[in-house]
């Protein structure tokens, strides 16, 4: 931000400040609001179950042979770890972080579970 506009949002009218940042919070609630909608849709898409001609492409492809139902996080998750298998480095990377986010996940639990059993026991 340029010195004058510093210099402007200091001499602004407290009605002024109030309602640029009304506009502010109503902005960055309405991109929250689309954020949280997209995450829903990508994790519904991802939990979706692969059609059965697609199963055939991921068999041929990856010699993932599924029988009943295979979800694309599955599948995307299977197509990873070919991927560091066949020596990408940043594939398995990923699967690290996965797997190293998911301990944390998991221990992050283990506490919380620690903390609610002890603030039972208090009450």
């Amino acid at each position: 931000m340029s010195k004058e506009h510093l210099i402007q949002f200091d001499q602004m009218s407290p009605e002024r400040h109030r309602e640029l940042s009304s506009r502010g919070g109503k902005k960055s609630a309405e991109n929250a609001r689309k954020r949280k909608s997209a995450q829903a849709l990508l994790s519904a898409m991802l939990e979706a179950e692969v059609p059965a001609k697609e199963k055939k492409l991921l068999n041929s492809k990856y010699g993932i042979s599924v029988e009943g139902n295979l979800t694309w996080a599955a599948a995307i998750n299977a197509g990873i770890i070919k991927a560091a298998a066949d020596g990408n480095v940043s594939a398995y990377q990923v699967i690290m972080e996965m797997i190293t986010a998911a301990q944390d996940s998991e221990h992050e639990d283990d506490e919380l579970s620690k903390s609610l059993e002890e603030l039972g026991k208090s009450l």
